[in-house]
């Protein structure tokens, strides 16, 4: 009774599995190839006497499983989403987790998923994103500069209503064009391009450079800006220096345009006492962020509803490219935020030791 149950359950998962759009490849304890369906074999082209039985060190000598095992190493180790390149651009997603049975290790399941037309579907929409911004980029530029020739009445005198228009016009314009900007970094980062050539610098350096670029908006809301300087010189960090200016930039210009006129914001830059890495802090006394929006404020084009009640400007892209600029430094970042009494954010960067 029990060996005809057995082997009803077996043929139950034998008809799924070779029914899944899903390619999947069992291993065993002993990490030999046990199992494979229809779709995994599709995928990967390969015959049922030339993997059955065998190690992952043995398969590597196909082609179509050498990717597979530059990303999960021999031992089979566990991955999620990673993407790997096959044969004729096909690219797969996978994932690898261990088969436990009683909280111990039985085997290896890994699961193969063909993404290749969405991946081409995903490259067409960045290079058509591409080139329309890199389009429109030319001539708002050309814009703000004829603007900027009008408001400083190079061009002959202005009444004050024509004044205040073309201001209007110019910072609208400015928008568009940091819009733009983040467009294409943000594509920039998607495609592995972003970082330029990373050189030893001075992030003191960096943090005052930015906070003297936004002192006329400081000003204009009546913002304290506290900077804590570091008591000691710091150690110099390697970094694509304007990839790290956009970061401080976009974390300041937030403080500023979630701070209340007439508030405060604190900066401070240290080297924990381990001098791994150098940490930057900026907080505020703004707005907030509301705690079912904290796991979602990194991600693209994600605006709090704080922010969009506020009516501030802001594409949603800042912190998606905080992130990926920070984390390409081999850092982290970070923040603590409580909603209507403001937030901090941190981000660290390793120092490298000569």
């Amino acid at each position: 009774m029990e060996v005809n149950f057995l082997n009803r359950e077996r043929e139950r998962f034998l008809s799924v599995t070779q029914r899944l759009d899903e390619g999947i490849l069992i291993f065993d304890e002993n990490k030999n190839l046990c199992f494979f369906n229809k779709k995994a074999k599709d995928l990967l082209s390969f015959q049922e006497k030339d993997v059955l039985g065998k190690s992952p060190i043995e398969l590597k000598s196909l082609p179509s499983f050498r990717p597979l095992f530059e990303i999960t190493g021999f031992g089979l180790l566990n991955v999620f989403d990673q993407k790997i390149e096959i044969g004729n651009r096909v690219i797969l997603k996978i994932i690898s987790t261990d088969l436990l049975k009683g909280g111990e290790k039985i085997g290896s399941l890994v699961i193969l998923k063909d993404v290749t037309r969405e991946n081409l579907i995903e490259k067409m929409k960045s290079e058509f994103v591409s080139l329309v911004a890199h389009q429109l980029r030319t001539p708002i530029s050309s814009m703000r500069w004829m603007l900027k020739e009008l408001i400083e009445e190079k061009r002959g005198k202005l009444n004050e209503k024509q004044k205040e228009y073309l201001e209007e016009m110019y910072l609208n314009n400015e928008r568009i064009v940091q819009f733009l900007n983040d467009l294409l970094s943000t594509i920039r980062i998607e495609e592995g391009k972003y970082l330029k050539k990373k050189e030893p610098f001075s992030l003191e350096a960096v943090v005052e450079l930015a906070i003297k670029l936004f002192k006329p908006e400081i000003e204009k809301r009546r913002l304290e800006i506290k900077y804590e300087r570091p008591s000691r010189k710091l150690p110099l960090v390697k970094i694509d220096v304007e990839g790290i200016k956009t970061v401080v930039e976009n974390l300041l210009n937030n403080a500023i345009r979630y701070t209340n006129p007439g508030g405060e914001i604190e900066i401070s830059l240290r080297a924990p006492i381990t001098e791994t890495e150098v940490e930057f802090s900026i907080r505020d006394n703004g707005i907030g962020i509301a705690e079912d929006e904290k796991e979602r404020i990194f991600s693209k084009f994600f605006r709090g509803k704080g922010a969009v009640r506020k009516e501030t400007e802001g594409s949603g892209l800042g912190l998606y490219i905080c992130k990926n600029i920070i984390e390409a430094h081999g850092g982290e970042i970070w923040f603590e935020s409580k909603e209507g009494e403001g937030t901090i954010f941190h981000f660290s960067l390793p120092i490298e030791k000569e």
